[in-house]
C-alpha cells in the first residue's frame, strides 16, 4: 500500500509481505526512504485511508491462508495497532468523511457478502457497525467486474480491471473502455487544477496503472465524463 500524503507532500508504504512502515521524502528535500515502524504483514488487498487524525491501514486478505484479516494499525504519524474489526471483510468500499471511514459492504473469508458497515471513527480509534441506506448505491459494484484499487476515493466513479463507470442518474454508467486489462493494477482520479482565472477547472481524467502481468504495466489516461 503506497498512500500520498498531500499535506506534507510524502509517501507512506506499508504491508505486503513485510512488516515495515516506511516513509519517502520526510522532509521532502531528503528524497529518501526512512524506516518509520511496523505494521501487520500479509496484507495483499487491505485498505489504506488518510484522516485528519492520522494515516491507516485496515484488512486485506491473507493470502494462501483462507482467511481475512480483522487487524487496524495506524501509519502515521505514530505506527501503532488499535482495535480489530469486529467483522473481518475484504473487498469493502471506503467512504471518508471527515475523521469518519465506512467501509461498505465487502466479502467474507467464505465469499459471502457482509450486509453490515463498519464504521471507523478516527478520534476514538474505535469501529461500530451500522448500515446507511444512502450508501446502498455501493453494494452491488462486484456485478459491474473485478475492481482496482481506487485513490482517491471517488465516489461516484468505480473502475474495474476492464473499464470506467460513474454514477449519474441513479445509475452506474460505463464511461470508458480500457486498452488492456489491468487485473491487479491501481486507478488514480486526477485532481482539479485552477486556470489563470483562478477559476476551478474540475477532472475528469482517471489514471489507470500496472497490473499482475507485467505486459499491462502501461499506465493510461481514461475520460470519467461529467458529473
Amino acid at each position: 500500500i503506497a498512500i500520498p500524503d498531500q499535506s506534507f507532500h510524502q509517501i507512506i508504504v506499508a504491508g505486503g509481505n513485510a512488516e515495515s512502515v516506511e516513509v519517502f521524502g520526510a522532509p521532502m528535500e531528503d528524497r529518501k526512504w526512512t524506516k518509520v515502524g511496523t505494521a501487520y504483514k500479509d496484507a495483499y488487498g487491505a485498505q489504506a485511508f488518510m484522516l485528519a487524525a492520522g494515516m491507516f491501514m485496515v484488512g486485506g486478505d491473507r493470502m494462501w491462508k483462507g482467511s481475512v484479516q480483522s487487524e487496524t494499525s495506524e501509519l502515521w504519524p505514530v505506527p501503532r495497532k488499535h482495535a480489530p474489526m469486529p467483522s473481518p471483510r475484504s473487498d469493502a468500499h471506503v467512504v471518508i468523511e471527515g475523521n469518519r471511514v465506512t467501509l461498505v459492504g465487502g466479502h467474507t473469508t467464505d465469499g459471502k457478502k457482509v450486509e453490515q458497515d463498519l464504521v471507523f471513527d478516527g478520534i476514538t480509534k474505535t469501529w461500530t457497525e451500522s448500515r446507511d441506506a444512502k450508501l446502498d448505491y455501493l453494494r452491488d459494484l462486484d456485478k459491474l467486474g473485478e475492481s482496482l484499487w481506487l485513490e482517491p476515493y471517488a465516489h461516484d466513479i468505480f473502475v474495474t480491471t476492464e473499464a470506467v463507470y460513474r454514477y449519474s442518474n441513479g445509475k452506474w454508467e460505463k464511461r470508458a473502455a480500457l486498452a488492456t486489462s489491468h487485473a491487479g493494477g491501481a486507478a488514480i482520479k486526477l485532481s482539479d487544477k485552477r486556470n489563470d482565472k483562478d477559476e476551478v477547472v474540475v477532472s475528469n481524467k482517471v489514471l489507470v496503472v500496472g497490473g499482475i502481468d507485467e505486459t499491462h504495466a502501461a499506465a493510461e489516461i481514461c475520460d470519467a465524463g461529467p458529473t
